[in-house]
């Protein structure tokens, strides 16, 4: 019997009917200096989007939607990436796939790169005063284009796109793109 015969696939978390942390509160997370803003990751911003009705039930009420597996995979591939990409830009060179498709870029360096990558407590984050919500969100890696003096955001899928797909991961893109540009991390801009 092989080792794939033998190997039981991962169970989806259990279900928990009721949350009782991060649940929004409207006096609690109203804005204003006084009051603490309320944490929102892009993937919950997303949720919002396909099914505001779903976001209300989990981030106000805290009926959470039941879980599914862990993706395994795709966080071997992006763990082996980031580790791939780190050996070049401590080396402050090239990675060979970009010298491959003529891309003049080296990984970025930042001394804020490890906190944007942090997974769960990280990430690029950008407070939105008007509405007192702090959005926040995983940035996978960072390249700089050398002549240009522009970044990159990288965002590692292990996953084919399909016809559904496509949209999220133009999403999630989107989404570190704007934490950068808004967020604290702006000042990468200043520092090329």
């Amino acid at each position: 019997m092989s080792k794939a015969e033998t190997t039981k696939p991962t169970a989806a978390p259990p279900f928990r009917p009721l949350r009782t942390r991060n649940l929004y509160d409207p006096v609690a997370n109203a804005p204003g200096p006084e009051n603490k803003p309320f944490t929102l990751s892009r993937s919950k911003l997303e949720d919002f989007v396909r099914c505001p009705r779903c976001f209300y039930l989990d981030r106000r009420l805290g009926l959470t939607r039941p879980g599914i597996p862990a993706f395994t995979l795709n966080s071997a591939v992006d763990t082996l990436l980031k580790k791939e990409f780190d050996l070049h830009r401590t080396a402050g060179r090239p990675h060979p796939i970009f010298a491959k498709y003529g891309i003049s870029a080296v990984p970025f360096t930042h001394a804020e790169l490890d906190e944007w990558r942090k997974t769960p407590s990280g990430g690029a984050a950008y407070l939105d005063e008007p509405s007192g919500f702090l959005v926040k969100g995983i940035i996978d890696d960072v390249w700089l284009l050398r002549v240009e003096g522009k970044l990159i955001i990288a965002d590692y899928k292990a996953t084919s796109t399909g016809a559904g797909k496509s949209y999220r991961r133009r999403s999630s893109a989107r989404s570190s793109v704007l934490l950068i540009r808004r967020g604290e991390p702006r000042r990468v801009g200043e520092e090329i």
